[in-house]
Order: C-alpha cells, then sequence, then structure tokens
C-alpha cells in the first residue's frame, strides 16, 4: 500500500465522523427551533418535546463517535506498526467523551425516573467512565518504552531531514511519486525514476555545459549570459 493511499484510509475516519457529527447537530438545532417542537406537550411525560429531541440526537451522536473510536483505530494501527497499542488509548478516550455526553444528555430522564435516588444514575454513568479510563491508562503506563521509542524515532528523523536540507541545501522532488532527493541525485531513491529532465538539458550553459533552471538568465557556474541570441 502506497503512503498516498494510507493518509486517505487515516483520514476518512475523521472526515466522516466531522461532516456527520456536524449534520446531526444541525438538524437537532434545527428541530429544537420549530414552534411545533417547541409547543407540543406530552401530558404523560414531564419531558419537553425539545429535550426529548437533543436525547434522540445525542444519542446517535455517541453512535457516530463510538464507531468512529473503532474506525479509526484500526488506520492508527496501521500508521504507528510499533505503537498498535495507541488504537486502545484512543478508544478508551472516546468512550469516556460518549459517556459524559451522554450522562449530561440523559440527565433530565434520570431525574424524572430515579426522582431521589438520582445518585443510582450517577454511581453507573462513573463505572462507566472509570472502566475505559482506567484500561487507557493502564496500556499508557504498560508501554511507555514503546511510545517514548516511537518519539525519539520521529524527533531523530525529523532532524535528519533538517539536516540533510542544510546541508545539500533544496532538494529535488520526484515527478512520479514526490519523494524528496538531495540535488546531485540521478534516480530517485524511492521508485527509481530518472530525475533528469529536459528543461534542465535545454538550459544547459553554452560556455560550461551546467544545468541551469529554465528561468535562469545567467549561468549559475560561470556566469554566462543564458538570454537566447
Amino acid at each position: 500500500m502506497t503512503q498516498s493511499q494510507t493518509s486517505k484510509r487515516f483520514y476518512i475516519p475523521i472526515v466522516k465522523a466531522g461532516i456527520t457529527l456536524l449534520l446531526l447537530w444541525g438538524i437537532g438545532a434545527i428541530l429544537k427551533d420549530l414552534p411545533m417542537v417547541k409547543e407540543l406537550t406530552i401530558k404523560k411525560l414531564s419531558l419537553s418535546a425539545p429535550t426529548i429531541v437533543e436525547m434522540v440526537i445525542t444519542l446517535l451522536m455517541v453512535v457516530v463517535l463510538v464507531n468512529f473510536g473503532r474506525d479509526f483505530g484500526r488506520q492508527l494501527r496501521r500508521v504507528l506498526p510499533r505503537f498498535p497499542q495507541s488504537s486502545v488509548i484512543l478508544v478508551s478516550l472516546v468512550y469516556i467523551i460518549a459517556t459524559v455526553i451522554t450522562y449530561n444528555a440523559f440527565s433530565p430522564l434520570g431525574r424524572t425516573l430515579f426522582k431521589e435516588s438520582f445518585w443510582i444514575y450517577q454511581v453507573v454513568f462513573l463505572a462507566l467512565v472509570l472502566l475505559p479510563l482506567w484500561i487507557g491508562v493502564t496500556t499508557l503506563y504498560r508501554n511507555t518504552d514503546k511510545l517514548v521509542d516511537l518519539i525519539t524515532t520521529e524527533v531523530d528523523k525529523a532532524t535528519g531531514e533538517m539536516t540533510q536540507m542544510g546541508r545539500y541545501g533544496e532538494q529535488v522532488s520526484c515527478v512520479h511519486c514526490g519523494a524528496l532527493n538531495v540535488p546531485e541525485a540521478q534516480f530517485c531513491s524511492q521508485c527509481g525514476a530518472d530525475l533528469s529532465t529536459p528543461a534542465a538539458v535545454a538550459n544547459a550553459c553554452p560556455a560550461c555545459g551546467a544545468p541551469n533552471d529554465t528561468d535562469a538568465s545567467f549561468c549559475i557556474e560561470c556566469g554566462a549570459d543564458l538570454s537566447p541570441a
């Protein structure tokens, strides 16, 4: 699988979840402001119609969040094969967020059902939060060495690229795969494509033969005039 395909699959769950959550939020905001919803009264329920709409929309948003956590967790394992436990930590965080959102949205219903025993509702959701929190923290603690190694490797890689840029100057981008190569490279280090371009040969210096950019007026090697006769 190429790097572009991996990046595409990595961002797809984020985009899908973001768009779906925005749509649900917009639908909920519109429904709650409709006059027929505001004026709707159900005598057997002590909850208002806008509150019920908010609960339903929130439940759908929680489902989207949970599915996002699972899908994105799988992609995270592919992107970070050296730290597969990152998916467990992510899913745990998503579950905590989803549980807190559900608690806030369904609190009116909980107060109606439990009344003086509302503490039962609170204890249940507290347990639902503590479980993924324990799993996430435990996983992170047990794999701290892998996380540190991953961070160190990425920092060293970025530092090496910056050092290479400073040593060789501006790098040459391969027209086939987009990989960066040192200026004097003849072939791409990633796909092996020929990096020599007709444009560079066409603008060769007539005095010393050095290649120059197509818009160059003078040779970068000897200073000869490159303007057409």
